[in-house]
């Protein structure tokens, strides 16, 4: 069983993706139990995501999330540019699933294109020009190639960092892909007038 902690950040409170929960209602989770950064043996991803999150999204909206292969190699350090990072997830090694992680490239190109070319160590630079900047230490998918038990985490201040996937938890956020099949419907994505979907 995935084990639950508090989060408790200093940055917590610029967090715009907490709605209207306080620190002590935020769960965070161990990335890999076993003390190792394979994403396969992950209960975060086996149990948490792929069986947990896809359960409580029931059949009619499960059903339209495509299954996608998910890169989970990362690169050697937490000190490059989001580019070097999109070349280092697009081969290696991959897992099979509904539900995964953002990649460290998302969190990099979520940011104003006058940071692209900014190595994601410093991004605290850039935390308010990021729209997925969240304000709390938050897991990536992507694991540390020359460690076998090291992940990358996008940091509280808004940076990247390697750590180890055990020991601390930190908070997610359920990344997927729609099917094909999916269609957009209505809406302009906004808090008040959100996209609506339909297969």
């Amino acid at each position: 069983m995935q084990h639950m902690m508090v989060v408790t950040n200093p940055f917590y409170d610029l967090s715009y993706y907490k709605g209207t929960l306080n620190a002590n209602e935020m769960g965070a989770y161990e990335w890999n139990l076993d003390g190792s950064n394979n994403w396969e043996t992950s209960t975060l991803n086996t149990i948490n995501l792929n069986q947990r999150f896809i359960s409580y999204l029931g059949t009619k909206w499960s059903d339209m999330i495509s299954n996608h292969v998910w890169y989970v190699d990362g690169y050697s350090n937490f000190n490059s540019t989001p580019k070097t990072y999109l070349n280092a997830e697009n081969s290696g090694t991959s897992y099979t699933a509904k539900i995964g992680l953002m990649y460290i490239s998302d969190y990099g190109y979520a940011a104003d294109s006058a940071y692209w070319s900014t190595r994601l160590y410093s991004f605290g630079n850039a935390i308010n020009d990021n729209w997925m900047y969240m304000g709390m230490n938050e897991w990536t998918i992507s694991k540390a190639n020359t460690y076998t038990y090291m992940t990358f985490e996008i940091l509280d201040s808004g940076g990247l960092n390697m750590t180890y996937s055990y020991g601390v938890g930190y908070a997610i956020r359920p990344v997927f892909y729609l099917k094909s099949s999916v269609t957009y419907l209505s809406g302009d994505g906004s808090q008040d007038n959100p996209y609506r979907i339909g297969m």
